[in-house]
């Protein structure tokens, strides 16, 4: 028997209201941390954020101790979440989610690099969103404590990339220096 249903928007009485509210405030918490930077120059923190006297300094304070990193963090889990949520939808209605999901990733795959290639934004994020999405697309079924095994292990591995990362940037500017 083939399926002939539609591709279509998730309903609106099929939503979830708490995951589309929390979208929605992790949204607007990135955009707090980003709008200095689609409104000012590339090296606007000097002046934004030196001088305690004024408003900007405060405010500054406040999205970096309240908003920088929970907000992605928060998009990342909703993120998840919905990947989840949009599989189990479409294998419980006896369909595969497969390609689907994956034609999917690869829009925002093409989004992304739209978006830094041509708009050049510097703090373009939907790539990696893409790639991690279709990484984490392939372990949805493995058991959650082995995922939790293996936390400590894609930390470390992060870890030492980034001060790999790092250091090499590092050794370049000393030898530039001399």
């Amino acid at each position: 028997m083939q399926n002939t249903a539609q591709a279509a928007p998730t309903s609106e009485s099929s939503r979830l209201g708490l995951i589309d509210a929390l979208r929605g405030v992790a949204l607007l918490g990135i955009l707090a941390m980003n709008i200095t930077g689609f409104a000012m120059p590339n090296y606007y923190s000097e002046a934004f954020s030196n001088d305690p006297s004024k408003f900007n300094f405060w405010l500054d304070a406040f999205i970096s101790v309240f908003m920088e990193g929970k907000m992605r963090a928060m998009f990342g889990m909703i993120f998840g979440a919905g990947i989840l949520l949009f599989v189990s939808g479409k294998e419980s209605s006896g369909r595969s989610a497969t390609g689907l999901f994956y034609r999917r990733m690869l829009w925002l795959m093409l989004f992304g690099l739209i978006h830094a290639h041509l708009i050049l934004w510097i703090g373009e994020i939907l790539y990696l969103h893409s790639v991690c999405g279709m990484l984490v697309y392939l372990f949805r079924n493995v058991n959650p404590w082995y995922l939790a095994m293996a936390l400590p292990l894609v930390a470390i591995i992060d870890f030492g990339a980034g001060t790999l990362f790092y250091q090499n940037i590092r050794e370049k500017r000393l030898c530039r220096g001399r």
